[in-house]
């Protein structure tokens, strides 16, 4: 034979609840831990919490006397919870409606004008291919932008800082310190690694390589 199948949480709330119904009395927990089991067949274990979940929903009054919890509820109750949570979701109903026609009202606003024509189809095409071509030329622009004389000499001016020790580096902006590239050489500190890299910088914007095609470079 199989085994007898256990109550689930509800039946059990439903079994504890005809408890207080049947007796309208007042119960310590030792005596529901007593009752339940006997009567309703709720497992020991279980009926603290049972009941507990019972009170955390407003279904059963608790209250405390002295040392010790005394709970009890009437249908009346029941009733006036049943009906409290039935106008609850009434209410939610009727805002869920509400927003739903609201919605529905702001679609079809939103359509206006966007009929799908030939002519809106064509522009559409356009302007994706417009966005298409703004990202290649930007892309480009990216580059050749290492040949803008601008990022060039911030790239030296920074470069000359790095090589300097620290008590005599400038603390203000590089930018505002316009570094030559011989004034670099006559610095016994600056690092020969240092002012190679330099002089690639200089040879690389002085002939021109990437700046002349694309016409940045005068």
């Amino acid at each position: 034979m199989s085994k007898k199948k256990g109550l689930s949480l509800e039946e059990k709330r439903t079994r504890m609840m005809e408890i207080f119904f049947d007796s309208k009395d007042v119960f310590q927990l030792k005596d529901i831990e007593k009752i339940a089991p006997k009567s309703k067949g709720i497992a020991p274990m279980t009926v603290k919490d049972v009941l507990q979940s019972l009170v955390d929903d407003n279904m059963v009054d608790c209250e405390r006397v002295g040392t010790s919890n005394y709970y009890w509820a009437f249908p009346s109750k029941a009733l006036h919870a049943r009906n409290h949570k039935l106008e609850e979701l009434q209410k939610q109903i009727s805002e869920a409606k509400q927003r739903k026609a609201s919605l529905e009202k702001a679609v079809e606003k939103a359509k206006v004008g966007r009929q799908d024509t030939k002519e809106r189809s064509s522009l559409l095409k356009e302007l994706q291919a417009l966005r298409e071509e703004r990202t290649q030329l930007q892309a480009e622009l990216e580059k050749y932008r290492e040949c803008d004389p601008e990022v060039v000499e911030e790239m030296r001016a920074v470069l000359f800082q790095r090589s300097l020790p620290r008590g005599v580096r400038h603390r203000g902006d590089t930018k505002k310190t316009p570094v030559q590239l011989a004034d670099i050489k006559n610095v016994h500190l600056f690092s020969t690694e240092t002012a190679t890299l330099m002089e690639t910088v200089a040879e690389s914007t002085s002939g021109h390589q990437c700046c002349t095609a694309v016409g940045i470079c005068q």
